[in-house]
């Protein structure tokens, strides 16, 4: 329960690798300033988070992504996807295409604030 987490004091890296119950989660690079957080235990359906790097300390705010596209090894998955579901603060979850080739998953994020979450069936 991210609740009974103690982020006070900590990096947003050790905050992060904290609400993800890991002691250092491995972070792929999806494009400048985005990371994906693969999370998942065996026998279980994989997820991965989505954070957006992207703050504009200028202006106080975060920049929204568009049209973001993502490339995940398929070694990353104990079987192979069938469908992919976006998951993001105040809206509705949403299915996303994807396709499989050449050892890797693909799939474009339409928009991406600050985080979400990529669930895979």
């Amino acid at each position: 329960d991210l609740r009974d987490l103690d982020l006070v004091g900590r990096s947003g890296r050790e905050a992060l690798a904290a609400a993800l119950g890991q002691g250092h989660p491995r972070a792929l690079e999806a494009a400048e300033g985005i990371w994906l957080f693969p999370r998942g235990k065996q026998d279980s359906e994989r997820v991965v988070h989505v954070v957006n790097l992207g703050y504009e300390p200028e202006g106080d705010r975060l920049l929204t992504r568009k049209d973001l596209k993502v490339v995940m090894p398929l070694s990353l998955f104990e079987t192979l996807p069938r469908r992919a579901a976006l998951f993001s603060p105040g809206r509705e979850p949403r299915t996303l295409p994807l396709t499989i080739g050449g050892g890797h998953l693909t799939l474009r994020v339409p928009e991406l604030g600050f985080w979400s979450i990529l669930s895979f069936e």
